[in-house]
Order: structure tokens, then sequence, then C-alpha cells
């Protein structure tokens, strides 16, 4: 069948969509760029309101003063620790249990599915739940952040989705030639589903980066906070910078808002550095798992 030639309406909103796309994600962008700015501006400019998308007397001092507190450099690689091992931990778990749910011969697909499904609705009491992990001995233990977010409904849908959609026949002579279903999974399943991991992967790594609800609830230990936690502490402090009659804190170009962006940015950077790598993956793995075929 001979394809619809393009007509000048078409062309017309072609145009109007690639504008208004690039105005949402100029809009979307802004936010970033002026906390950069202001980031590596001066506390005259910033107060004044004077930063756009541009650095004014530029200087590095709220910089230079975030990269002198050894309790926020811990707190990033507790929050990097936890990342990378619990986005590594929930991919494996999630694709072992995606698998066997994504096999129309498996018993307990549909009662497991629906277990699946009722998470997604009804959410945990959050008493009984903190009393549950403190009583399994997760309190001030760095690790209940991994635990307690191995598996989500969500991304687990995903990927049993994606592993439907791959030829049953690849399965079926991979049984031929005397493979397991752990042999299937890791030698077949795995290597063709590299676009979903990478998807699972950023959506995993996002979700971990910005934990912060659970250190609350089951860290005391400061040394254990993650990031986001020690970046709100943090925050919260440099409100009595300006008012400090410490040395380095009493320069005129370091005040609240320049140290506050700096650190909104140092939190930040880790995953808008990892996301370009991901990004050629991240939209076919979530149509090509969020799509049944």
């Amino acid at each position: 069948m001979a394809l619809r030639q393009t007509t000048a309406g078409d062309r017309f909103l072609l145009t109007l969509n690639e504008i208004v796309l690039i105005l949402l994600a100029l809009l979307m962008l802004y936010p970033l760029v002026n906390t950069l700015a202001i980031s590596l501006s001066s506390g005259v400019a910033a107060d004044a309101g004077r930063v756009t998308i541009w650095p004014i007397d530029f200087q590095l001092d709220g910089w230079l003063y975030v990269a002198g507190d050894r309790s926020l450099h811990r707190s990033f690689l507790n929050s990097v620790y936890v990342t990378v091992l619990g986005t590594a931990s929930s991919l494996v778990f999630t694709a072992i249990f995606a698998y066997p749910l994504s096999k129309s011969y498996f018993k307990l697909r549909r009662v497991l599915s629906l277990l699946v499904v009722f998470t997604m609705i009804f959410r945990y009491p959050l008493i009984p739940y903190f009393l549950a992990l403190r009583s399994y001995g997760f309190m001030n233990n760095i690790h209940v952040l991994i635990f307690a977010h191995l598996l989500t409904a969500y991304n687990l849908i995903i990927m049993r989705t994606f592993f439907q959609n791959l030829p049953a026949e690849l399965e079926e002579s991979a049984v031929i030639d005397g493979a397991n279903h752990l042999q299937i999974l890791v030698r077949i399943f795995v290597p063709l589903s590299k676009p979903v991991f990478a998807t699972l992967g950023l959506f995993f790594a996002v979700s971990y980066w910005n934990l912060f609800l659970h250190p609350l609830l089951f860290l005391t230990d400061s040394n254990l906070l993650p990031i986001q936690v020690r970046l709100r502490q943090f925050i919260a402090r440099s409100a009595s910078i300006e008012s400090s009659t410490d040395a380095v804190a009493s320069d005129a170009d370091l005040n609240r808002r320049t140290i506050e962006a700096a650190v909104v940015i140092f939190g930040t950077l880790p995953i808008l550095m990892i996301y370009p790598f991901l990004q050629k993956h991240f939209v076919k793995g979530a149509l090509l798992g969020s799509i049944k075929g």
C-alpha cells in the first residue's frame, strides 16, 4: 500500500510540534542551567537576582566550601555504594522474577502477577513496615536502603513484558540442545535484553540515588547517611553562614544562595553524567517493555 504524501498541513503540524518540544525542553533545562550559573556567580549578583543562564562575577568560592565538607564526601560515597550495588542487585532479582512470570506454562504465574499488581495499588502500613525491618536487624544498616528496594512492581512488569516479546523459538531451540532455565535466562534472554536492562538500570539508579525517607527511618549514624539527606542538612546549615564569624564564611562572595546552588548541582551531577550513555537504549527499552506484541 502506497504511503500518503505529506501535505502542507502535515508539514505545518510537524514544524509546530518541533517548536513546542524545543520550547518545553528549554523550559525544563532552564532551572538546571540557572542553578549552575548561580553556583559560579558572586553572592552579590545571586542575591540581586541578576543571574540567569550565565555566571556573573565568576567565582568558585561556593564550590570550594562544598569541596571542604568531608561529611558531604562520605555521604556521596555512601550513595555511590548503594546506587551501584542496589542497581545491580535489583536488575538481577527483577530478571530472575520476570522470567518465570513471562512463561504461560508457569502454574503460579497468575497468582504472582496478581500479587505484584496488588503492591502497586495498596501501600504497606508504615509503622508495621518499620517494626518488621527493624526486627530483621536493619536498624543503622546501610543495606536496608538496598533490601527495601530490590523489586518494584512497575519495573518488574516492564521486564516481564519484554521477555514475553522475545521469540519462543529461541527457548525451544535451547531446550532441545539441553539448556536449563537458568542457562536460557543468562545466555539468551539477558544478552537480548540490553535495551530494557539499560532503561530499568536508569530507573533503579535514580531511585537509589534519591532515597530520602528510608535513611530518615532507619539510619541514625551520621556516617551512614546518603547524599540526599546530607544535602538537606547542608542546605539547612548554610542558612547561618551569612551571619557566621568564621573567617571562611565571612567572605562577601560566599553566601547561602551560591552554596545551596553548588550543593544541588553536586547532588545531581552523577545522574546527569550517566544518562547520555544510556540514552540510545532508553526509548527503545521503555517501548518494547510496555507494549505486548
